[in-house]
């Protein structure tokens, strides 16, 4: 049989790092069906934001994505808080004061030299300053959801990729 027409194919294979996010996201999935509390969305995000090849990249990206996810919890905190009791902010005051604090959480980072927290620490200050709804009476414990989503989501993807897929290298065909 003429190989030459399977190599074509090769292109379009399932590759580890995909089993390794799908693996991911179901246990985020799962997670939620248990405890339904936690944000699927969030974690799955997170997962996907993680994963990597190596196990080792997936750890320092890990380790990168919770101080974000520490840095933006921490803003988002402050905007459920000024949110509360600053006047016109449901009128107007939040289309300013969401990108400020956004601002500032992206040049914490950058001053504590941790540029590679800077997506996931956006993300999650996001996710607080959009979804804030009826959460200003209980801030910290929604920012701390939220938190735990995004670590739930980061553990997932990196306990995959370091104990059950671990990448040796690239094989030679």
């Amino acid at each position: 049989m003429d190989n030459r027409i399977y190599d074509g194919f090769d292109k379009y294979r399932i590759g580890l790092r995909n089993i390794k996010t799908a693996l991911a996201v179901l246990l985020c999935l799962l997670t939620q069906f248990l405890f339904p509390q936690i944000s699927a969305l969030n974690a799955g995000i997170a997962a996907v934001v993680v994963m990597r090849e190596t196990p080792e990249e997936s750890i320092e990206t890990g380790i990168n994505r919770f101080i974000g996810t520490i840095i933006g919890g921490l803003f988002g905190y402050v905007l459920l808080i000024l949110s509360g009791i600053m006047p016109l902010y449901n009128q107007f005051l939040y289309v300013l004061l969401i990108p400020a604090l956004m601002m500032l959480a992206i040049s914490t980072c950058v001053w504590l030299k941790k540029y590679d927290s800077v997506v996931i620490c956006c993300v999650v200050y996001l996710i607080i300053a959009l979804e804030i709804g009826d959460n200003r009476g209980s801030a910290l414990s929604y920012v701390a959801m939220r938190m735990l989503d995004t670590i739930i989501g980061i553990g997932f993807a990196t306990v995959i990729n370091k104990y059950f897929f671990p990448y040796y290298g690239k094989q030679k065909k």
